[in-house]
């Protein structure tokens, strides 16, 4: 069964190099969901590196706060790819932007809360051998009350070791 019959677009999310993400909600369970759907530049060159590199770290992950993928679909003969997260009302930008127009500035308790999962889910993510390398307000997903935090876009994060090896200079969002 193809994910166009699973679950009904209801909103574009985001677009980027990498493809779109949808808000989506399945058909039969009725819970809602973020669908990323992959961009496949080239037939021959197959699954871009980074697409790979996030599911291959994600499946390695699993705490409160980071993003949890539920599931990969992958059409070959389609050359269609998709992810599917659990999903979060918005990113850490748009909630401090909307939430500051109407509350003029944040209350310090939400603050200490977002920085406080934030940090921890850094703390599990380095402790994993794992650099996120694109720590951004926009790869924080937050839910609506403010209470649900969680780190996304592992597209190019990447393992490290100790003692540490040379990485690529060159990091730039």
């Amino acid at each position: 069964m193809r994910s166009e019959e699973i679950f009904k677009k209801l909103e574009l999310l985001g677009e980027g190099s990498y493809g779109k993400v949808y808000k989506v909600i399945d058909q039969k369970t009725n819970i809602v969901y973020a669908l990323k759907k992959i961009k496949m530049r080239i037939k021959d060159e197959g699954v871009p590196a980074t697409t790979l590199r996030e599911v291959s770290l994600l499946r390695e992950l699993n705490h409160p706060s980071i993003i949890f993928l539920k599931d990969l679909r992958y059409y070959p003969s389609d050359q269609k790819m998709y992810l599917l997260f659990e999903f979060l009302d918005m990113d850490l930008r748009k909630f401090i932007d909307g939430y500051t127009k109407i509350h003029r500035d944040l209350h310090l308790t939400l603050i200490k809360n977002i920085f406080w999962k934030i940090v921890d889910g850094l703390d599990y993510v380095h402790e994993n051998f794992i650099f996120h390398r694109d720590l951004k307000p926009q790869n924080i997903l937050i839910s609506q009350d403010g209470k649900n935090i969680k780190i996304g876009d592992f597209g190019l994060a990447r393992k490290f070791s100790i003692p540490f090896g040379a990485y690529s200079k060159e990091l730039v969002t």
